[in-house]
């Protein structure tokens, strides 16, 4: 990894644990702040420039959460939900979604990908800490000013008009945190028992973000079923307007 990305990797972080901190927010996507979709006022017009969304392997995390509260990645899980999201999307966008995965393309074309996504992290964190009440910015950006320069080249490299970022998590409990949870319901006392959440934004050739949305419930859905995989990301591209009819 690059001096650069490095560099921006660990700004993106730094941003998302201020906004976890001052938002008190639980899930490790800091969209659960917003409780509408995002998107620019011009979203129609740009949207009319794409033919072919770049899809980059939807980035899906799922943990097990131990009697005891330990998370551990678990990578068949994971892998099984990443399939399952990417079938929907692909579904929903029909011809007009173009998968493109990061390991089969050229290092420069990974690299640039990998700091764009980045740089739209750090956006998206920023946007959301600046809009936190408990800020108090005298001045708040509106969405619309979030740019991240553009990106005719990587665009023309990949074969796409736009590009769509699918970040989700899944927290699930074994069964011994689940009768854990059971006792101490009775004794008065919660015991978190996981998460779901996911976002989803778009981008075109000009760096703008056109387009955020995300999801959350402490219930929590599935990722590892496609039929609960189906509901949480069709929540979340709910409102958006360059579905396929």
């Amino acid at each position: 990894m690059s001096r650069n990305r490095r560099m921006i990797h660990r700004i993106a972080l730094s941003i998302f644990f201020l906004v976890f901190t001052f938002q008190a927010i639980s899930l490790p996507v800091p969209v659960a702040a917003a409780s509408t979709p995002l998107s620019r006022p011009d979203i129609a017009d740009r949207l009319s420039g794409i033919n072919t969304f770049g899809m980059i392997y939807p980035e899906i995390r799922i943990y097990e959460m131990s009697a005891g509260g330990v998370r551990e990645y678990m990578d068949d899980w994971s892998a099984k939900g990443k399939e399952n999201v990417a079938k929907f999307l692909k579904d929903a966008f029909g011809d007009r979604l173009a998968e493109r995965r990061k390991e089969v393309l050229d290092n420069a074309v990974r690299d640039e990908l990998e700091e764009v996504i980045a740089l739209y992290e750090v956006a998206i964190a920023s946007y959301f800490q600046q809009a936190a009440p408990i800020n108090g910015f005298p001045e708040k950006r509106g969405f619309s000013a979030y740019e991240l320069g553009p990106l005719d080249n990587l665009f023309a490299s990949l074969g796409v008009d736009g590009l769509i970022v699918v970040k989700g998590v899944d927290v699930i409990s074994t069964g011994g945190r689940k009768t854990l949870a059971v006792i101490g319901a009775m004794a008065g006392i919660g015991l978190p028992l996981g998460f779901t959440g996911m976002d989803i934004g778009f981008i075109d050739r000009s760096g703008g973000i056109l387009w955020f949305n995300s999801k959350g419930s402490v219930v929590g859905n599935d990722f590892r079923e496609p039929e609960e995989a189906a509901k949480i990301t069709g929540e979340t591209l709910s409102g958006f307007p360059g579905l396929k009819p």
